[in-house]
Order: structure tokens, then sequence, then C-alpha cells
């Protein structure tokens, strides 16, 4: 299950990392193993029998001590926290998932795009790169949803290589925190719109480890999961789920999502160093 949508996935390659296993068979494109979670149809009328199922089968209940490797106290209030920050976004055809971020770093929007909507106040949102990469040259064909409202939405910058875009949508809302703090086998959730769900679903984890742009968490997402927030046990976004990687033999996941990193967002699309991005726009 290669990209799916016709967009084309970018050239990133992602060094092999040991970490009980070895993973030097792994070393491949993004184009080749990574099963993404490309612009997929537009999310479809849900069989599921509960909005408050949690997919997960790790054990989150071992702590160090430390809150970031325990389960959030209360794990229904982070998911509807996090549920209130996600958008759903459409491009042509397709859709992903986007997360709204609460930054006092300003974007480096491309000179011909703009933040100014006729009327209201916007919020930034992140997404991945190949969620929206139909819509560059065609941005009448981008939307967003905002639990079940729709919303305009304007594109302000991308980077291919690295799988990450902001949006602005016409729409004030708070957004998600940040942090640049990731130790290895901390707690993390991707909340995203997987295919065929019209509500946002969370999926548990923990970071395995950080290499160059990415990190790499042991949950899989799904097609539309694309562009979702992985948050830690405090609430804060760590990374953008953009990919699922698999093994290049067997063609099979191996259950390991790709994050492009928060500090990825400060060399590639905001104006900002890895401290000022976790300020708070509510602080100005």
């Amino acid at each position: 299950m290669p990209g799916r949508g016709g967009s084309s996935a970018p050239g990133l390659v992602l060094g092999a990392i040991a970490v009980g296993i070895s993973l030097a068979a792994l070393l491949v494109t993004a184009g080749s193993a990574l099963l993404r979670s490309d612009v997929t149809p537009l999310l479809q009328e849900s069989n599921a029998s509960s909005e408050g199922e949690v997919a997960s089968d790790v054990d989150t209940s071992a702590t160090t001590g430390d809150p970031l490797f325990a389960k959030p106290l209360d794990l229904t209030d982070l998911i509807r926290d996090v549920r209130a920050a996600v958008v759903l976004v459409q491009c042509g055809g397709g859709a992903g998932t986007g997360w709204i971020i609460d930054t006092a770093a300003e974007p480096n929007i491309r000179g011909d795009r703009s933040r100014v909507f006729d009327s209201g106040a916007g919020a930034l949102v992140v997404t991945a790169d190949h969620v929206i990469r139909d819509c560059v040259k065609d941005e009448s064909a981008l939307s967003a949803v905002v639990g079940e409202i729709p919303v305009d939405a304007r594109l302000l910058t991308w980077h291919q290589t690295e799988d990450i875009a902001l949006l602005e949508i016409n729409m004030d809302r708070p957004g998600l925190p940040t942090t640049t703090l990731v130790p290895q086998g901390s707690w993390a959730m991707s909340v995203g719109y997987p295919y065929e769900f019209d509500f946002p679903v969370p999926l548990i984890g923990r970071v395995i480890d950080h290499y160059g742009p990415v990190q790499y968490v042991d949950m899989t997402i799904q097609p539309g999961n694309s562009g979702s927030p992985v948050v830690n046990s405090e609430g804060e976004v760590v990374g953008t789920a953009v990919a699922s990687l698999e093994d290049p033999s067997s063609k099979l996941s191996i259950g390991w999502t790709v994050s492009v990193t928060t500090e990825t967002l400060c060399q590639k699309i905001f104006d900002c160093d890895a401290n000022s991005i976790t300020a708070s726009g509510n602080d100005q």
C-alpha cells in the first residue's frame, strides 16, 4: 500500500536505527517503503460503534517517575482537548488531517500566498505536504472542517522533502502547545481522521527514537491520518505523523509511525529556533 491519490512521495531517505532489532534492511526511500497516509477519498459514513474507542496494544501503565513516561492522568480529557484542535483537511478528491498550532513564531509565508481573509481571524494549521500536494497549483480545491464546521483554508507554505506544510483556516480557535523535549520511551498519542471515519480517532504508542528530522513512534497510522499531531502525556505536540514504516522485503508494516519533529517546523516552516516554537502565541 504505497502512496495513493496520485500525489508523489518525497525522496526522504530514512536511516537505520537499532532498537532491539536491526533495521539495516529498512534503509529505503519513501516512495518504495513508506506506507503513506496519503491524500485519500473523502471520509465516508463511519460504521464505528463508539467514538470513545482508543486503539492501543501498548501497556501505558509503566512509569519511571517522569510524567512523560506515564499515561495521562485523565486520558478522556486529553483526547477531548486534542480533538478540539484537529482539522480535517480536504484537497480535491482526497483528505487528510491537520492540527492547530499555538505558537508565537511567525510562519515563513511564500511570496505568492496570503493569510488575509475577507472576514474573521485565522488559525495556523500544520499538516503533511502530501495531503495538500494536489492543491499547490489549485488552492481553490483546498478546504477544511473543524468539528462539523466547514471553513475556508489557505496554503501558506510547504516543504516537500520533509513532508510538512502550513495552512491558515478562517476560524479563531485555540491550538495545541509544542515541545522539543521528547525522551525515548515516552508516552505518545496521535489523533487523526482515518479513512471512512467522520470523527478523529486516537492511537496510542511510545516514542522509539529520533533520527534527523523525524521520530519513530510504535503506532501505525492509517490512510487519512497523515498530518495528525503526535502529543505527549501533557498534551504537547512532539511531532506530525506523516507515514508508516514497512519492511521492503515483505511489504508489511512493522508497526512504526514516522513523525516530523517539532524542530523541523522551525527549520522549514516557521521563522524561529527550537525554543521560540514552543512559546505560546497566547503570551503575546
